[in-house]
């Protein structure tokens, strides 16, 4: 077929493939994005030329209509830098154009620079460098490496001669005159800045900041913050430091002694590191390596862990673990359901005086000791904002079952909302555990907004598809209270009204009563509206289904000496089945009774309606007889 073409004069605009057939030829003449194009055998739209000069690539920004991206293989010099760059689009990128190595390119006629990268080891020979190339040596490397620099590099002389290198002999003795201490530390009563000097005769002392802060007399005494230590090491005069099994004992001006020693292989006792001593030269072992006797030890060190033990009895312990242990010596390890630990802190015991523990505040205010359970997010001394649904702290009640510890019940606190600066709303949850099951179950719980859902009324409740069995009070917006539950698969609740005490609804919100007071009576009422009914109709057999209930007089079993009237509750559900509540000999899952009750007000309709019938017939016959009478 003939050679055909398309054209176009769109900046950046570039023809799409469809719109092409093969072989077919495109050309752009706009004068900033010229352009050949073919499409290949893969239908993809392919750039011949020319190369694209610019700042910016090729096709950054198509033309309408046109197709995005760019060829493989398509060519564009980069003028953005200073230097402009030859790239080439790989299929994904434009990638510059490299000669073989790394590094730029410098000739002979630019202002470039040759960098590290260009140079390959052992290419610059010393002849290749100009007798006259010095480089200063502020640019020079500290020599680190042992023996690169000899003597002969170096300036060094025997004599005494200043700012020289002193050399040493053939066995490293220094010949080069008298070095005296004198010329290297500064000797007097004066303090220096920082240093080492030498305040009295055969004494050494260290200063820091104009102060002194170690001395070692002539005696071989030791003093840290004192200048006249009275023992062979003093601390601030509040710590001695004792030769092997002879301390230096408090006195009545020297009191709270510390004896270190190492008696190892002295008499049969281990090895004490610390003894403590009161004002009466008592003492009390403060630091004893495990093994030795446990007696009047307030610190023990063992390989694992450490004892804090009082006269032969050991009352606390911090174990490897970092676990401080009170009344035990061992962590516990099959505890909450063998997935958490006691944590950092266990006290054991047998009793409440073992394992209780009681915060006493006694101070002259109105101030209480608190129990803090607090959350944060962020990690260690982190205050990052917690969210919604966070739990803040537990307290959780665990029982042995023998094997291990398993979890009965708990309180925990969560956050209730979403947090805010001085907004922290929360809600507090009660589980406990059923009988046979293996984990707690919400109970109840009381929301930031002061509801509280009980019994597995949780949220949400009432509502026509809402399956939860349980009671709500919650707060309305009058401030009234509202009571809910759910009872044979039909939620009723209470609503605190302003007419009245309470109002009832149904599980769906339609009113069905309520309870109203006046100043001298209470009324108890079902909802009876109009607009609530429909199909009606007259009773028409009220005698008739009257007759049927049978009256009777009775005492119930558990009140043998009181007679009253009443009804059988079945015997009434016969004919007024709305008057009853529940069925005929129903049992509960137990066998237990599920006892039916009576509704006696239900049988006011049926009374009128019979009433009104005899009141019909009476008139009726009062009518006849008078029409006899008039005859």
């Amino acid at each position: 077929m003939a050679l055909q073409h398309l054209r176009s004069s769109t900046a950046d605009k570039r023809p799409t493939p469809g719109a092409m057939s093969d072989g077919q030829l495109a050309l752009n003449t706009n004068l900033v994005s010229p352009g050949l194009f073919f499409k290949d055998s893969n239908g993809d739209s392919v750039k011949i030329g020319p190369i694209h000069v610019g700042s910016t690539a090729p096709n950054a920004t198509p033309g309408a209509g046109g197709q995005a991206g760019n060829s493989k293989g398509e060519a564009w010099l980069d003028t953005s830098a200073t230097n402009p760059i030859l790239k080439v689009f790989n299929g994904s990128a434009f990638v510059a154009v490299q000669p073989v190595g790394t590094g730029t390119v410098v000739s002979t006629t630019d202002t470039g620079t040759v960098t590290s990268t260009m140079i390959l080891d052992g290419t610059i020979l010393n002849a290749d460098i100009n007798a006259s190339a010095a480089i200063a040596d502020t640019k020079l490397a500290t020599i680190s490496t042992a023996g690169k620099v000899s003597n002969s590099a170096t300036t060094a002389t025997n004599a005494n001669t200043a700012s020289a290198i002193v050399a040493r002999d053939a066995s490293g003795n220094f010949t080069a005159g008298t070095i005296t201490a004198a010329s290297l530390i500064p000797t007097g009563s004066s303090v220096p800045t920082d240093g080492v000097y030498l305040p009295a005769a055969n004494t050494v002392g260290v200063a820091t900041s104009g102060n002194e802060r170690l001395r070692v007399t002539s005696a071989g005494a030791v003093g840290v913050n004192t200048s006249a230590p009275n023992a062979q090491f003093e601390v601030n005069g509040s710590a001695r430091l004792g030769s092997f099994n002879t301390p230096i004992l408090p006195t009545s001006s020297n009191v709270g002694g510390c004896h270190f020693s190492w008696n190892r292989g002295v008499g049969s006792a281990e090895t004490n590191i610390c003894n403590l001593y009161d004002n009466a030269s008592t003492s009390f072992e403060f630091l004893q390596k495990t093994g030795a006797s446990t007696a009047n030890v307030l610190y023990q060190i063992s390989s694992t862990n450490h004892i804090w033990s009082i006269s032969n009895t050991e009352r606390a312990r911090i174990d490897s673990g970092g676990r401080l242990l009170v009344g035990t010596s061992s962590a516990r390890s099959n505890f909450y359901n063998t997935t958490i630990t006691p944590g950092k802190i266990q006290v054991e015991g047998t009793s409440f005086t073992d394992s209780g523990a009681a915060f006493i505040s006694s101070g002259n205010n109105a101030e209480e000791p608190i129990l803090a359970l607090a959350k944060a997010r962020g990690g260690l001394g982190a205050t990052t904002i917690v969210n919604n649904g966070d739990s803040l702290g537990s307290v959780v009640f665990v029982g042995a079952d023998g094997t291990e510890f398993v979890e009965s019940a708990s309180i925990k606190a969560f956050v209730d909302g979403t947090p805010g600066a001085n907004d922290m709303p929360g809600r507090i949850v009660l589980s406990t555990t059923a009988d046979g099951a293996s984990s707690p179950t919400e109970r109840m719980r009381i929301t930031a907004a002061g509801h509280i859902y009980a019994a597995g009324a949780t949220g949400g409740f009432p509502g026509s598809s809402n399956t939860a069995v349980g009671f709500l009070i919650e707060r309305a917006g009058d401030g009234a209270t509202v009571f809910i539950s759910r009872t044979n698969n039909a939620a009723q609740y209470i609503n605190r009204n302003s007419d009245g005490v309470a109002a009832f609804f149904q599980r769906s919100g339609n009113g069905v009563g309520s309870i109203s007071v006046t100043s001298s009576a209470t009324a108890y009422n079902t909802t009876s509206d109009y607009r609530l009914k429909e199909n009606v109709i007259a009773v028409a057999d009220g005698i008739t289904r009257l007759q049927q209930l049978k009256p009777i007089r009775f005492n119930f079993i558990v009140d043998p000496d009181k007679t009253v009237d009443g009804f059988i509750a079945h015997e009434v559900q016969e004919v007024v089945p709305e008057a009853i509540h529940g069925e005929k000999d129903a049992v509960d899952d137990d066998g237990n009774p599920l006892y039916q009750g009576i509704d006696q007000s239900k049988l006011v309709p049926l009374l009128t309606a019979a009433l009104q019938e005899a009141i019909a017939k009476i008139e009726s016959l009062e009518a006849r007889l008078s029409a006899l009478e008039a005859q």
